[in-house]
C-alpha cells in the first residue's frame, strides 16, 4: 500500500535551477541562441516546451517539435 507520495518542484528540496541553467545555455548554444540569467529566471514555471519555445522567441526565431525535442532531451542528459 502507498502511504506517502513525495512531490518534487525544483528549488523545493535542491536547489539545482543553477545546474539547469548550465544545462540549457549549452544546449541553446549549439543552436544559436542566446541565454542569459535573468531570461532564464523570469520564465520559471514554464515546462520544458514552452521554454524552449520561449527561448527561440527571444531572438525573433521559432523552433520546430523536433528540435524542442532534442533541446529537451540533451538538457536532461546534462542536468
Amino acid at each position: 500500500m502507498i502511504q506517502a507520495i513525495l512531490f518534487h518542484f525544483n528549488g523545493v528540496i535542491i536547489d539545482d535551477e543553477r545546474i539547469h541553467l548550465r544545462a540549457y545555455r549549452e544546449v541553446l548554444q549549439a543552436h544559436e541562441v542566446e541565454l542569459k540569467e535573468e531570461d532564464y529566471f523570469q520564465c520559471l514555471g514554464m515546462d520544458d516546451v514552452a521554454f524552449s519555445r520561449a527561448a527561440f522567441a527571444r531572438v525573433g526565431r521559432e523552433v520546430d517539435d523536433e528540435t524542442t525535442r532534442v533541446i529537451i532531451d540533451r538538457e536532461h542528459e546534462l542536468h
